[in-house]
């Protein structure tokens, strides 16, 4: 028994090394703590659980070892001599210890990414694509993402995430996809005809994917009211500029009244419209007593101001 509690004894006794036939390694390099059971002293069983025994097999592999080459190199360091005795099996089989990256892990932490640069525009991932996935070697793993510029204007997605453990990098992923953004559009509330003034009956909000469009959709409701359709649209599908012109206040052939000032002098005439005119922009008119050719500004749809 020990004198002094809480010490060990010294060990004295002959060092034992006993190779296991499944081994489980992490690393690149094989080591003889990770394949033996060592009986030695205390400083001898550290330095010798560190040898190295070679390369490992890549994380998930399995290595195939005959025993005349495991004591060969087991025997083959300085630490060791011929009076250690070696218990070794016929073969040997030495595994990559491994972990893999799950596809959802990838996904979650791309959302987080996508979120806090993005925020408040309302993101969703609708495929996602992987390259270059493959099982690591255990340890403390982390995955950091590098983007320029994920998300492009038409919604597909290109990033890179860092694969690192235990603080080595060991992998970078080249991720892919398709996204969709969310946001309130203006719609046809029901089919409308090529040519139909809009009013605000004609229109409804819906909350659609933005990406999936050419052309960017309006999202308020006063830029199409009053505008009259370039051509017919479809219930449901939602409305862009380019869908809409201006809706002339008069229209070329229109009879109005020239309204003419100068001072506390008003003088009035009879006209007609020879071209489509819009609120408070200048159009031609014709003054059916003289039959001059003028421009006037349109006040409303029976009036133009003519300058003088």
């Amino acid at each position: 028994p020990c004198r002094f509690p809480g010490l060990r004894p010294k060990y004295s006794g002959k060092i034992l090394i006993r190779v296991m036939e499944n081994c489980l390694v992490n690393g690149d390099e094989i080591l003889l703590g990770e394949m033996a059971q060592i009986r030695a002293s205390d400083f001898l069983l550290q330095e010798l659980k560190a040898l190295g025994l070679g390369n490992a097999p890549k994380p998930g592999r399995v290595k195939a070892y005959e025993k005349k080459r495991i004591l060969s190199l087991i025997r083959s360091h300085p630490l060791v001599n011929e009076d250690m005795e070696i218990i070794c099996p016929d073969r040997v089989y030495i595994k990559g210890q491994s972990q893999s990256i799950e596809k959802a892990l990838i996904r979650e932490r791309l959302e987080q990414y996508l979120k806090a640069r993005f925020e408040p525009r309302s993101l969703e991932i609708k495929t996602l694509k992987v390259r270059g996935l493959e099982p690591y070697p255990g340890g403390d793993l982390e995955l950091g993402i590098q983007a320029r510029d994920p998300v492009n204007r038409n919604g597909r997605l290109l990033a890179y995430m860092d694969v690192t453990v235990d603080g080595i990098h060991r992998d970078r992923l080249r991720i892919s996809g398709t996204m969709a953004q969310y946001e309130d559009v203006v719609c046809a509330a029901r089919d409308l005809e090529k040519g139909v003034k809009i009013r605000p009956g004609d229109l409804e909000i819906q909350r659609l994917d933005v990406f999936s469009f050419r052309a960017s959709p309006l999202k308020d409701m006063a830029k199409a009211r009053g505008k009259t359709l370039k051509r017919s649209v479809l219930g449901g599908q939602p409305l862009d500029s380019g869908l809409l012109v201006l809706t002339p206040v008069v229209e070329k052939g229109d009879i109005v009244t020239l309204v003419a000032g100068k001072n506390n002098l008003r003088i009035t005439a009879t006209g007609i419209i020879r071209e489509d005119g819009y609120a408070r922009e200048p159009v031609l008119v014709e003054n059916l007593s003289s039959g001059k050719a003028l421009r006037g500004i349109v006040r409303d749809h029976s009036t133009v101001e003519i300058a003088y």
